[in-house]
């Protein structure tokens, strides 16, 4: 109605005034103060100009656009840096490397060593091995036995091709009855090996005195069947 009331009132023709004359409104004050009122409420009028598309209202399904909401960022690992795994898997290649050429040279010197000793004929060989077993007094004896039997079937199979570190002592027995030496040389080689199979084997007490007769009995053969003694073939006993 106030809408109304305004356009009838701007149809009417507008007064002259003098320039003295007090201009007095044709809205009365109260008027004009609720018509201020009204247009401060109402909201500014939306409506499409002419010449414009219309627009579409928005669908009560279409969601609000959301303006708050910024892109996601990029996943950042949570793990450890692949360049430092690359490095200590390297440093470990390298170390494994290292290790196998330090292992390899070693080993390699063990078998020149190896090579080299049974290039010695083979008394000298014996005669070295039982050097090492002179202190008979802080030798253990099981161990002495062990080692005064491989250094004499070692010597056999260099000195007469007997196989004998492959052998017991049961079947070494026939191969010494074979050999061209001396009976009594022969006797006491089988006594030395008899005596040493129960302190080997079975755990028997070795006696320092029996450990000492029988390395120099293995000294006395290794010297007396080398092939640099003289020979004495043909005496045998049974």
């Amino acid at each position: 109605m106030l809408q109304i009331l305004i356009f009838f009132l701007m149809l009417l023709p507008l007064p002259v005034f003098a320039a003295d004359q007090p201009v007095t409104p044709l809205i009365p004050p109260d008027v004009m103060k609720k018509l201020q009122e009204k247009n401060a409420k109402t909201p500014p009028d939306i409506s499409p100009q002419p010449g414009s598309a219309p627009q579409s209202p928005p669908s009560p399904d279409t969601p609000p656009v959301m303006r708050d909401i910024h892109d996601i960022k990029p996943p950042v690992s949570a793990g450890p840096d692949p360049v430092i795994f690359c490095y200590i898997l390297g440093g470990l290649l390298l170390i494994a490397l290292i290790a196998g050429i330090v292992y390899r040279f070693r080993h390699r010197k063990k078998r020149v060593s190896a090579k080299t000793a049974p290039s010695l004929p083979p008394h000298e060989a014996a005669l070295l091995s039982l050097n090492e077993l002179s202190d008979v007094e802080n030798t253990e004896g099981k161990y002495f036995y062990f080692r005064l039997s491989a250094i004499v079937r070692h010597y056999l199979e260099g000195r007469f091709g007997i196989n004998a570190p492959e052998m017991t002592t049961e079947e070494l027995m026939p191969c010494i009855d074979r050999l061209e030496i001396q009976g009594e040389l022969r006797k006491s080689l089988k006594n030395v090996f008899r005596s040493a199979d129960p302190v080997k084997f079975a755990g028997a007490h070795a006696i320092a005195k029996n450990m000492r007769e029988h390395l120099f009995f293995a000294r006395k053969f290794v010297k007396e069947t080398s092939e640099t003694a003289v020979p004495e073939r043909g005496k045998s006993a049974s």
